[in-house]
């Protein structure tokens, strides 16, 4: 470590780092020297330049106190006086400070008053117009500071952490969600008990107190109710809130495959970057990546679907809401086809087909895995899911949200396939 020139111009500070209880590191930066590290180093009686920046302790109230005052400081000059220095500088506002030593403690004192700031073990008590004398410049042949090179994978590793940290918070967010499906079983368990025992639910009661028989020996149980329902409404919403948890366990699974991959793929390109592969290959995987859709702009009109591509990159519309169904059926084309889970709640779908263009086997299955997966018949293993033109589905007047009429219709028994569906889900527009 050299002692620095004798200079009105430093540098400004950057950074303070308080590495130990004896000195004060600050980080300057010079337009013309660029970057450099000035150690105060009390216990040594040094300031001077470092090569790197020390660590140690973390910054405690003084140096924090030093961080508010000087980052953005210009340091003026460094003072001796046999082995203790002493730093002047100007803050930002203009006024000019001295961080100096006493009993091996730095201290920062206000260049006004002689009074000090703050400290950490002593004040200094040394006077402001006592024979302090300039630093020796550095000798000519003193090493210059090495410049550090900055890394040109830098600001790519920063961008490759930062979406490593996002999916890091949206797999502990969709595990989270994966985790409520551990109620789906007890609250088929109290919709159950209470269906069983209806003629001992006392309207307005806050409970339902019956034999329970499923168990050995038989024992009494207490089930919550509310009392603004009758007992079997109440069943009925535990069994709707039964199939929304285990519907949404469905989706957080593939939601988590998804994830799981891209965190990968993510962890794939820091490999690259530590194997010595260029970096604009590396950039380009990194652009390439699936990216979150773009929101919404306000000013476009809602569209009453969710587009998925199925083979050959063809369109599959699906409905989002009962009243959305209702949209997308009646704007549809004549010739476009139509899916739905037969006889079961769920989502619309529709296949937009050219005039007098037929719907292909592989299209028509992809339709027929996404009207079964968004529907009451998610999870069954096997789903009958109707299909027929558009021109054969009316609404009638006055039937109710979703409710639809189908003439000329065809039923396609469909398969479970998750890795077909998790491909389609991917694909989402």
């Amino acid at each position: 470590m050299g002692d620095p020139p004798d200079s009105r111009d430093l540098g400004r500070v950057q950074r303070v780092d308080g590495p130990s209880a004896e000195s004060i590191v600050l980080g300057l930066y010079h337009p013309t020297l660029g970057r450099r590290v000035l150690v105060f180093d009390a216990k040594a009686g040094r300031c001077g330049w470092a090569a790197e920046r020390p660590t140690g302790e973390a910054a405690d109230g003084f140096v924090k106190r030093l961080r508010n005052l000087l980052v953005g400081a210009a340091t003026l000059r460094v003072e001796a006086r046999g082995s203790r220095r002493r730093l002047w500088l100007r803050t930002r506002s203009g006024e000019e400070v001295v961080l100096t030593d006493h009993e091996h403690a730095p201290v920062l004192r206000r260049a006004l008053d002689g009074f000090p700031l703050a400290g950490r073990r002593r004040f200094a008590t040394e006077p402001l117009e006592s024979d302090w004398t300039p630093s020796e410049p550095l000798p000519p042949d003193a090493p210059a500071a090495p410049s550090v090179a900055k890394d040109p994978s830098r600001d790519l590793r920063r961008r490759i952490a930062d979406a490593k940290r996002r999916i890091d918070r949206k797999i502990r967010a969709i595990e989270s969600d994966a985790a409520r499906a551990s109620k789906v079983e007890s609250l088929r368990s109290d919709a159950g008990f209470v269906l069983a025992n209806l003629a001992a639910a006392i309207p307005g009661s806050p409970a339902l107190v019956a034999l329970d028989t499923s168990t050995d020996p038989p024992a009494p149980r207490t089930v919550a109710l509310d009392p603004a329902r009758d007992a079997r409404t109440h069943a009925e919403r535990l069994f709707h809130e039964a199939r929304r948890l285990e519907r949404g366990a469905v989706l957080a699974q593939e939601r988590l495959s998804l994830a799981a991959a891209e965190r990968e793929a993510l962890l794939a390109l820091e490999a690259a970057l530590d194997e010595g592969q260029p970096l604009e290959e590396v950039e380009a995987r990194l652009e390439s990546r699936p990216t979150r859709p773009r929101p919404r702009d306000p000013k476009a009109p809602r569209r009453p679907y969710r587009e998925f591509l199925g083979s050959e990159d063809r369109p599959i519309h699906v409905g989002r809401s009962a009243r959305d169904n209702d949209t997308l059926t009646t704007s549809a084309r004549p010739n476009d086809r139509w899916l739905h889970a037969r006889g079961r709640r769920g989502a619309h779908v529709v296949v937009p087909l050219a005039k007098g263009e037929t719907c292909s086997a592989e299209l028509l299955l992809d339709a027929a895995l996404l009207a079964a997966h968004f529907s009451e018949a998610h999870a069954d293993e096997r789903v009958e899911i109707q299909h027929a033109d558009r021109r054969h589905v009316h609404k009638r007047r006055g039937s109710a949200l979703g409710a639809v009429t189908v003439t000329h219709d065809k039923t396609l028994l469909l398969r479970a396939d998750a890795d077909r569906l998790r491909w389609l889900l991917s694909r989402e527009r």
